[in-house]
């Protein structure tokens, strides 16, 4: 009997005994216990990290070095073509570093994006304009294209990144306004409604140039005149927004203000006849806004003084006479001029009242030879202020009846005065007023004319004379001329 096959059985079974029982040699096991079960040296096929099994953890048991499970075991995290994309990340060609997600997909029949699509970043017309859309900027619009014509639409029509350039409505000098805005020059970024209207130099003076687009040049600067005066700052007006001060306006004597900008407030007109003039305009104290004078008649002229009068106001006086000056008087002489005002002597005047004033006075001095004898006899020499202007025609001096100066007039009281020493009135040959003063109201702004003047009534003897002095412009409130002592 042949006993080798028992043998072979008999040792099988001795075999899968020692394995079942946990006593054996040095293989591993098959269970799933996180440890050994045999006493070899080696690992079992359970799930311990140490184990090198066929199980799923991080050990490797493959003919790479690793086996098939989640652990570092082949490309599939891995950027094989330095793309900065790995085949886990969506790269479907880790070979070819043109080829990842979000690549430029162009016309080389690859799916250059892995979007699953062919060449679809290829340039096209598809607004047939003429331009491909790598380089139209809105491929959809045939108006849109390089070089296109910019109009006023708020795009950008040229796709030279700029909108409405060129047009009322683009800002083409980067200031911050539109044509359509007010931007009155849009190549200039220094001129526009919201610039100073000196250029920016931050001087405040002129440049000639409508910097701020209001339609005005220069307004607001040194160089201009704001308030239509004639005078700019740097013509030496003081106030440029008050028409009222300059210096060529008048000083309103009473009102607290430097009117003609010199500095000094209220200093009234300086005397026009001192130190001396021959000028009767002057020498009456018409330093203000004379226009015209003119005298005639055969006896008128200036003086510093007569008898014990002196001037009343500057340095000088005039004087007007139906005879000759100084006398004498008394019988006097005939001119040659006859009627109601025979040997007339006058001083006309045309005059622009200041446009701050209101009223104008004068004083005024008559003397006649014929008092006493020919009070109240009808010979009866006189002196007229005859005004004319808006608010009166006619004459201004009189006394409060009415009765114009002559020797009926209720102001003619000094006689037998001592002062009519040296005037040829005195020692009972005649008499006079004294010095009185006329004030009239007058339009500020107006042009006025007085006519001044004396003559004998009746014939040309028994000769007057009248003197005449300190006119002043004044803010007098009046309804009719008053003459006063």
């Amino acid at each position: 009997m042949n006993r080798l096959p028992y043998l072979l059985a008999v040792l099988l079974l001795a075999g899968c005994w020692q394995n079942l029982s946990g006593r054996g040699g040095s293989g591993s096991d098959d269970d799933d216990s996180a440890v050994d079960d045999d006493d070899s040296a080696g690992s079992d096929d359970d799930d311990s990290v140490g184990g090198d099994d066929d199980d799923d953890d991080a050990g490797d048991d493959d003919d790479a070095g690793d086996d098939d499970d989640a652990g570092d075991d082949d490309d599939f995290v891995h950027d094989a073509d330095g793309d900065g994309h790995s085949v886990a990340g969506g790269d479907c060609d880790d070979n070819d570093p043109t080829v990842y997600p979000g690549a430029f997909d162009g016309p080389d029949g690859i799916d250059n994006d892995c979007d699953g699509y062919l060449d679809e970043d290829t340039p096209v017309d598809d607004d047939g304009d003429g331009y491909l859309s790598d380089v139209d900027c809105d491929d959809q619009d045939p108006t849109i294209y390089p070089g296109g014509h910019e109009i006023y639409d708020d795009l950008d029509n040229d796709c030279d990144g700029d909108v409405d350039e060129g047009t009322e409505g683009g800002d083409d000098d980067g200031d911050g306004w539109a044509e359509d805005e007010g931007d009155c020059d849009d190549t200039d970024p220094a001129r526009n409604p919201g610039a100073d209207e000196d250029g920016g130099t931050g001087t405040n003076e002129g440049n000639y140039i409508d910097d701020d687009c209001d339609g005005v040049i220069d307004e607001g600067t040194l160089d201009f005149d704001d308030d239509s005066d004639g005078y700019s700052e740097n013509d030496g007006d003081c106030d440029d927004f008050d028409p009222a001060r300059s210096p060529g306006w008048p000083e309103n004597p009473v009102n607290g203000i430097d009117d003609d900008c010199d500095g000094q407030v209220d200093e009234g007109v300086p005397a026009c006849d001192c130190p001396s003039t021959n000028d009767l305009g002057q020498a009456l104290d018409l330093c203000e806004g004379l226009i015209s004078a003119t005298p005639s008649g055969p006896v008128y002229g200036v003086a510093t003084s007569y008898g014990l009068y002196g001037v009343r106001g500057g340095c000088r006086m005039i004087y007007l006479s139906t005879g000759v000056y100084g006398g004498p008087y008394e019988q006097g002489t005939d001119f040659g001029a006859s009627g109601s005002s025979g040997d007339l002597s006058s001083f006309i005047v045309t005059l622009q009242v200041p446009i701050w004033s209101t009223s104008f006075s004068f004083d005024f001095n008559f003397m006649s030879s014929e008092y006493p004898e020919w009070l109240n006899q009808g010979f009866n020499d006189h002196f007229f202020a005859n005004l004319t202007s808006q608010n009166t025609n006619g004459n201004i001096s009189f006394d409060s009846n009415g009765t114009p100066i002559e020797i009926d007039n209720a102001f003619f009281s000094v006689v037998n005065s001592s002062s009519l020493q040296g005037t040829g009135m005195e020692g009972g040959i005649g008499g006079g007023t004294g010095w009185l003063t006329t004030t009239a109201p007058v339009t500020p702004g107006e042009t006025i004319t007085i006519n001044f003047n004396i003559g004998d009534v009746g014939d040309g003897y028994w000769d007057s004379i009248v003197l005449i002095d300190n006119f002043q412009w004044g803010a007098d409130v009046l309804t009719d001329p008053v003459t006063q002592q």
